[in-house]
Formats: structure tokens, sequence, C-alpha cells
């Protein structure tokens, strides 16, 4: 063995590591019939076959459970907007409401402006058969009041015609509901992965390797001492401790042992 394999660190514990010679459970050693050739106290088989057929159990009930969980934030989601568009419907009824209250006011008033006038007409007739206004003040007084009455009705059904029922509370609902999604999703969308930099088109780190690393695993990637490696940007490295996503040819990548190399430089490519 060369002083160079002497001094190679240890590799760091792989995902899903699973151990060699796992121990044998209570129920194994004491079995009531015996080792077997799945489940023998020195067979490690059945237990590696039982531990892959649980986490492939588990990754099921979570991506079913992922899926639960996102119906359940929809349904929350849905049922925030509606109360959100609820309250200001409410409140753009509360202040139509105030309105009516200030035209009925307003009418009562117009009430005793009409009376008044009455008084007032009645007073100019008792002026003009005294002789003491000419016809055509009275003529004049009575077309403009005439005209003011047909404002008034014109007005009136105008008014009419905006207080009909309108759909724009279920509009306001259905653009709240399927545009703040929208939003979201384009806000937190994650930007698109880049293979670039395996053939150094796109930013990476330099890296040389300071020990031979062999493997047997597809996920992972054999080094040579020496050897230029090439390893992905920060965004783009997997959540595993102590392993980089690297390439040596510019074509396959795969996982490195962190010690097992050492960063040179980082190149930004524009």
């Amino acid at each position: 063995m060369s002083q160079t394999d002497n001094n190679k660190p240890p590799i760091p514990p792989r995902p899903n590591h699973q151990p060699l010679m796992p121990q044998p459970s209570m129920s194994q050693r004491y079995s009531p019939y015996g080792p077997t050739p799945f489940f023998g106290p020195h067979n490690p088989y059945g237990i590696q076959m039982i531990s892959g057929a649980n986490q492939q159990i588990d990754e099921t009930f979570q991506s079913i459970q992922s899926l639960v969980q996102a119906f359940s934030s929809i349904s929350l989601m849905l049922e925030s907007t509606y109360m959100a568009v609820h309250s200001s419907f409410r409140a753009v009824m509360d202040v139509a409401d105030h309105f009516i209250r200030l035209k009925d006011s307003l009418s009562g008033f117009m009430s005793v402006m009409a009376i008044f006038n009455t008084i007032k007409w009645f007073f100019r007739r008792i002026l003009y058969m005294l002789n003491l206004v000419g016809e055509e003040q009275i003529w004049s007084d009575s077309l403009t009041r005439a005209t003011e009455a047909i404002k008034r009705g014109q007005q009136s059904i105008t008014e009419h015609g905006r207080s009909q029922t309108s759909s724009w509370p279920m509009l306001m609902f259905l653009g709240v509901a399927i545009g703040a999604p929208y939003m979201i999703y384009q806000i937190q969308k994650p930007a698109p992965v880049s293979s670039k930099w395996l053939t150094q088109e796109d930013c990476h780190y330099v890296a040389e390797a300071l020990y031979d690393f062999e493997t047997t695993h597809e996920s992972e990637l054999p080094l040579r001492a020496g050897q230029k490696v090439i390893i992905a940007p920060k965004e783009q490295q997997p959540k595993v401790a102590d392993w980089l996503l690297a390439t040596t040819d510019g074509k396959r990548a795969g996982l490195i042992p962190m010690n097992y190399v050492k960063i040179t430089k980082f190149e930004i490519v524009e």
C-alpha cells in the first residue's frame, strides 16, 4: 500500500447507507423456524429487503401526504379568499346603506322644499291676481320648475338602473382565487436547472482530486489523484452532507467525497 493510500481520508457516510451486517432483531433471534435464507442471523439480505420495502412505503405515503396537504392548503386559501371578499362586499353594502339613509334624509328635505315652493307659487299667484307681477314671470318660474322635475326624473331612472343586481362580487372572488395562486407561483417558481456547467458553459468550480476514489455506485463518480474535476455551482448541489456533484469528462455527473478534492478556483461565465 502506497503512502497516498495510507493518508487517504475516510469516505463520508453515503445517502441511505445500509450496514453490511445488520444485527438480527429480537423476533429473528428467537424465530421458531430457525435461521432461514431470508431471516437467518448471518444473512442480511432479508433485513435489507424489508428495509428497502419500508423505505418505498414511507416514500409513497409521504407523496400521498404531500398531495393531501396541498389540497388542504388550497381549501384554506379559497376559504380565506371567500372571507376576504365577503368582508369587502359587506363593507361596500354598509357604505351603500349609509348613502340610502342620506338619500332618505335629502328626500325629506326636498319634501320640505316642495312645500315651500308650493307656498311660494300661491304667493306669486296672489301677487299676479293683484297685478303686482306680470304673467311672463309666472310662466318663467313654471318652466324652470318643470325643467328641474325632468332632470330629477332622469337622475332617478339612472340610479335605479345602477342599483340592479351586479355580478362583480363573483368576478372579484374568481379573480382573487385564481390570480393570487398564480402570482405566488410566479414569485416562488424555482429557476430552471441548467446543465451547462458540465461543459463549462456556465459558472462552476474547478478542483483537483487529492486521492483515488473507487466506487461501484451508479450515482457516484470515480476519481484519480491529480485529476481535474468540474464541480456544479452551489445552487445546483444536492442536499447531501459531505458530498459534491461533479464531473470529470463533461458528460457524466456524479457525487464525489468533499474531502477527496481541493477546490482551486471559481470560474464565472458570462
